[in-house]
């Protein structure tokens, strides 16, 4: 629905909100688009990096390391 032709002061006050808004809520929906794509873009490649492998751990109850730090005080 196109406006209608401010005719009034008023009218044109009016009319200047309606774009400001309008203006306002299109840059946000672009910021929102822009932010999804660049986020879309970090999952990619997170997603096609592969892995690289640095060592193999072991998940250790107190008692492993108690009887770890046994072992390393007989050596010293």
């Amino acid at each position: 629905k196109t406006p209608i032709t401010p005719v009034t002061m008023e009218g044109l006050t009016s009319l200047h909100k309606l774009i400001q808004r309008d203006a306002h809520a299109l840059s946000n929906e672009l910021g929102k688009l822009r932010l999804r794509s660049h986020l879309d873009k970090e999952a990619k490649v997170r997603r096609s990096t592969r892995s690289v492998v640095l060592g193999k751990a072991k998940v250790m109850s107190y008692e492993d390391l108690e009887e770890a730090r046994q072992k390393r005080a007989e050596k010293e």
